[in-house]
């Protein structure tokens, strides 16, 4: 998406729920190639500093997304009852500065494990992403 100096973005993600009750994390992260040279939307800020050489971008994925329920940049814990669809508020908050060329990142939603999950040998943890691409006008019309 194109995106200009100061402006603010809404955005909608609904997350659909199973047959039982369940707590989900929801986190806004930069996108990095990570050692395994695939592009990985899950890695915490201190993560990502050592694969980001050097940072040319006045927004931040951990610091400039807003969810809707929380004053918290960057996460959101809830709990969705059985069957619950429930959609979600994203606010993205471009600086004065702007954004110079174009930025990747993502919103994960993980399914945070039971407890009676963890008792097992192997645990499986779900999340999905959602891929933000935002780019600067003039990176937009220089790459048509």
């Amino acid at each position: 998406m194109q995106v200009e100096k100061t402006q603010s973005i809404n955005l909608k993600l609904k997350i659909s729920n199973g047959n039982e009750e369940n707590n989900f994390e929801i986190t806004s992260n930069q996108a990095v190639n990570n050692n395994n040279f695939t592009l990985d939307y899950s890695l915490s800020a201190d993560e990502v500093s050592q694969y980001l050489h050097h940072k040319n971008s006045n927004f931040n994925f951990y610091q400039d997304i807003y969810f809707d329920e929380t004053q918290e940049a960057g996460k959101l814990k809830i709990t969705l009852a059985p069957n619950e669809v429930r959609e979600i508020t994203i606010n993205l908050k471009i600086p004065k500065e702007g954004i110079k060329g174009q930025l990747i990142g993502g919103i994960n939603v993980t399914k945070v494990p039971k407890e009676s999950d963890r008792q097992e040998g192997i645990l499986n943890v779900y999340s999905n992403v959602v891929a933000l691409v935002m780019e600067d006008k003039d990176y937009s019309e220089s790459h048509k």
